[in-house]
């Protein structure tokens, strides 16, 4: 359940018509799982109406926070990272094509930067690493061609396999 209000008085209501609609279907909201996170400045409380107040939040499996925005960005691209890097680790020992290879980077790894885009803007940090990470797994150690030539479509001679970089920012670009 995720609410939006603009004071503790819209918290208030959203919370008393919750507890209305527990004595009246006997679904409730389970206190002790639920959190309370401020958008804006701090609230000052530790607890609201059994509720807790925390100043990060993790919403499928990523962190959310109004403070340290930054470093949590960096932290949710390092998990990225770190989930596309093990996807890329079973498949290293397979004696894939470069074709292959490409398949699998797309599909393991750039779904794990995809996800983390449409959620938070992209690093310079976190591309550098996707970068190393994708190329070398690729090329099975050090790059053999430009990165541009790989972007193109195959009919152009390259193996259609996009940027991290471009990726990402097609990404953001859905969020205008």
């Amino acid at each position: 359940l995720t609410l939006f209000v603009n004071d503790m008085d819209e918290l208030t209501t959203a919370l008393d018509i919750f507890d209305e609609f527990e004595s009246i279907s006997g679904l409730a909201i389970n206190r002790a799982k639920s959190e309370i996170m401020s958008i804006g400045p701090p609230i000052g409380l530790d607890t609201f109406q059994g509720l807790q107040i925390v100043n990060k939040i993790t919403i499928t499996g990523y962190t959310h926070s109004f403070d340290h925005r930054k470093q949590v960005i960096e932290d949710n691209y390092r998990k990225a990272i770190t989930k596309a890097k093990t996807a890329l680790n079973l498949c290293r020992t397979r004696g894939l094509s470069i074709k292959g290879r490409v398949m699998i980077t797309k599909v393991w790894a750039y779904s794990q930067l995809q996800f983390v885009a449409s959620l938070f803007p992209i690093t310079d940090n976190a591309i550098k690493e996707f970068n190393q990470l994708i190329y070398r797994f690729v090329w099975k150690g050090a790059e053999r061609t430009k990165r541009t030539r790989l972007a193109k479509p195959c009919a152009d001679g390259g193996l259609d396999l996009p940027t991290p970089g471009s990726l990402s920012y097609a990404v953001m670009a859905m969020w205008a």
